[in-house]
């Protein structure tokens, strides 16, 4: 309830900043990714992530876990991985695969040049 209030307010004082004029320059991605820095979980914030993804009809999972002194992901080889400003971008750690992990548990997996969406949540021990 907190974090909605925060919001309203924070909806309410840009407007009134801007007298009601839409901002230039970008600001419906820049409030969202604000909103996502702020509110929503961020991949391996607290643990390893949980992916789901369906892969030829059929739903499969992969764990993607901080390794090498956080330098690296780990899932069934080490990987790399990158943030983007809207991604956490993971390759390497499952052949042929890159997560594209966003804020709030959603995503892609691109493999092969084909695109699928993704859920991911932090994994629970």
């Amino acid at each position: 309830m907190i974090r909605l209030m925060s919001a309203v307010l924070a909806t309410a004082a840009l407007v009134a900043c801007t007298e009601g004029q839409p901002l230039a320059g970008g600001a419906p991605a820049q409030a969202s990714r604000f909103y996502a820095d702020v509110f929503q979980d961020k991949p391996f914030d607290e643990a390893a992530v949980k992916v789901v993804v369906s892969e030829a009809g059929e739903l499969r999972t992969y764990t993607l876990r901080p390794c090498n002194s956080g330098a690296g992901v780990c899932g069934a080889t080490t990987g790399a991985y990158q943030v983007t400003p809207d991604y956490y971008v993971v390759s390497g750690a499952y052949p042929g695969r890159t997560f594209w992990l966003s804020p709030g548990g959603d995503g892609y997996m691109s493999r092969g040049g084909v695109n699928t969406n993704l859920a991911w949540n932090e994994a629970t021990q």
